[in-house]
């Protein structure tokens, strides 16, 4: 029986924390140790994780005045010592067998990372939607650029390590948004042996609100951070760079309704978007893309406005319904 390690980073999650570790307790498993790091709470979630590491040993509880997610989750990494470490969020929870499939899996000695499929939920536990991984292919890189294209690529939660090829490898400090994505490049870099679990054994918990998240006026270069992770992970596979032009178009399209949409400084915004690497492999001919490439800021200006005032003008029209 392998020894898993999970490593939870928490800050002020006492609404949802119990439900959390509830779910580990109870599974179907023993050989476990979870690493809760909680990131300088302010609320009850402390205290509540204490219960749990006060009542048995598997549970242990570490605390960091606040610092971010990836500076929490490089405590854990540091600390655990089981033969597979997984991530769990604090507001979301696992299946009973989460660490039976994983354990099953593990068994091939030479598999060194499992992704596994999850339900998205809200925050009842209602079922919104189930994704699984895609069929595994026998080209490496295509399998990763699989995965991103389905959207169950980056995120921590969604996959399972054995600790030998981890080593050196942290999240990067300061670095909050897309930190998980860098990380995943980072590491897969260099070649694994994967396995695509197609078992939903993780619930992902949607709240209400989840989009109206904090607001990153260096969004533009945050985006050109994974597309430069990108760039590297392809970059000893030629044949692969297709997929740049997919994922520069992306990052282009977000960034441009980021612009559009949040309460950033509109050219400044555009500005730093003009000097991102992900722009120089752009191939879509949208309006505003186009003049962020040209820098034709006044025309942008004209856009935004035109863009915003066909909201008003659409919300008016709902709200008169």
């Amino acid at each position: 029986m392998k020894k898993f390690s999970i490593i939870i980073p928490m800050y002020n999650a006492e609404k949802t924390i119990r439900r959390c570790l509830d779910s580990i307790k109870y599974s179907n498993y023993d050989n476990y140790e979870v690493l809760l790091i909680d990131d300088g709470s302010t609320d009850k979630c402390k205290k509540i994780a204490m219960e749990y590491a006060n009542g048995d040993e598997r549970f242990k509880l570490f605390s960091q005045t606040n610092a971010g997610p990836s500076a929490a989750r490089n405590v854990g990494l540091d600390k655990a010592n089981g033969d597979i470490i997984s991530f769990i969020d604090s507001d979301d929870y696992i299946r009973k067998d989460y660490f039976e499939q994983l354990d099953k899996a593990f068994d091939d000695e030479t598999l060194n990372v499992v992704f596994f499929g999850f339900w998205r939920v809200d925050d009842q536990g209602n079922k919104i939607s189930e994704h699984l991984p895609p069929e595994l292919q026998s080209d490496y890189f295509e399998n990763l650029i699989d995965l991103s294209v389905a959207d169950m690529f980056g995120y921590t939660w969604i996959k399972a390590f054995r600790r030998r090829i981890l080593k050196n490898k942290r999240f990067e400090i300061g670095v909050n948004l897309f930190e998980d994505e860098l990380f995943t490049c980072n590491l897969l870099a260099r070649p694994q042996k994967l396995c695509f679990l197609k078992e939903s054994i993780y619930y992902y918990v949607r709240f209400e609100g989840t989009l109206a998240t904090k607001t990153h006026s260096n969004y533009c270069i945050l985006c050109d951070n994974v597309f430069n992770a990108w760039r590297n992970l392809l970059s000893i596979v030629p044949n692969k760079t297709s997929y740049l032009y997919e994922k520069a178009n992306h990052m282009a399209v977000v960034c441009k309704y980021y612009g559009l949409e949040r309460k950033v400084k509109t050219l400044p915004f555009y500005k730093e978007m003009s000097i991102c690497e992900f722009m120089k492999y752009v191939t879509s001919q949208d309006q505003l893309i186009n003049c962020v490439k040209e820098k034709k800021w006044i025309k942008i200006r004209w856009l935004y406005w035109k863009y915003n005032m066909k909201i008003a003008i659409s919300s008016f029209i709902k709200k008169g319904k």
